[in-house]
């Protein structure tokens, strides 16, 4: 399975929102 955009911005999402959690 190809990564799309889709799942790369889901993914960004899922880093910046555990990254904010984390700090």
């Amino acid at each position: 399975m190809l990564p799309t955009v889709e799942t790369l911005i889901i993914a960004v999402e899922k880093a910046d929102s555990a990254n904010q959690l984390l700090t």
